[in-house]
């Protein structure tokens, strides 16, 4: 059985995940006029490339497909859990 903690920890990185790419279709433009020196430099070069409504659908979907499979799996583990006390 998993923890409390690491369920709401998934279901935290899941949502986080969708609101990046809500707010990517959203605001397509946020990141053009971003500078991209100081600290965390890579970090904002890869976002300022790939910030827009493509790439914010496919993380929609990203986050959607980590959310089917985390209740997928719980749907399973409590399968398991069944046939084992059977």
């Amino acid at each position: 059985m998993e923890s409390l903690k690491s369920k709401l920890g998934s279901w935290f990185f899941i949502t986080l995940i969708i609101f990046i790419g809500i707010v990517m279709v959203l605001y397509p433009h946020f990141m053009e006029g971003a500078d991209v020196s100081g600290r965390k430099v890579l970090l904002k070069t890869i976002l300022k490339f790939i910030w827009g409504i493509p790439a914010g659908i496919l993380i929609i979907l990203f986050g959607a497909l980590l959310a089917y499979v985390e209740i997928k799996g719980v749907e399973e583990s409590e399968e398991i859990e069944k046939q084992e006390e059977a």
